[in-house]
């Protein structure tokens, strides 16, 4: 039987260590608590008739006047970004402006839609009205959410040249 010597063995044992190590981050991140959005005609048309659902908080993202996204947190939820600013005790007409302030910034061609947000089971947390679609939901301990900022994917973006 061939000795190993110390230095092979110590060599090929942080390599595995390192492997290890790097599958665990792998793992651990894509198993973390995200939730899912899903378009609805429903919500759409909620936003769109500024209908204000009683048990949502509101927000918004982008200028006051000129929103990217709009979106409703239920009441059990609590939004853990600073990204987005809250409308506080919002009424009907201040839905309006927000919606109006989005969609006359709109360019032809494009149009928004309404969306609901799950949380990783399966429940309806909240809703989402906007142009923009990318975004990411994940769920914290005791009812946190934490929402990104919407992202607009541009499928020109991978046609065009970048200096370094």
């Amino acid at each position: 039987m061939e000795k190993i010597s110390l230095k092979y063995f110590m060599f090929y044992k942080t390599r595995y260590l390192f492997a290890l190590w790097g599958i665990l981050l792998l793992t651990t991140g894509c198993t973390a608590n995200y939730g899912r959005m899903e378009r609805s005609q429903e919500i759409n048309a909620a936003f769109e008739s500024y209908q204000v659902l009683p048990d949502y908080n509101y927000y918004y993202t982008g200028g006051q006047n000129n929103p990217k996204a709009i979106m409703g947190i239920h009441k059990d939820y609590t939004l853990k970004t600073s990204s987005w600013t809250s409308m506080g005790p919002i009424k009907s007409d201040t839905l309006k402006d927000r919606v109006d302030g989005m969609t006359d910034q709109l360019g032809q061609g494009l149009k928004t839609y309404g969306w609901v947000i799950f949380s990783p089971n399966g429940e309806k947390v909240g809703v989402w009205y906007s142009m923009l679609d990318r975004t990411s939901v994940k769920f914290g301990d005791n009812k946190e959410i934490f929402v990104s900022q919407p992202v607009w994917e541009d499928p020109e973006d991978r046609m065009r040249f970048r200096l370094p």
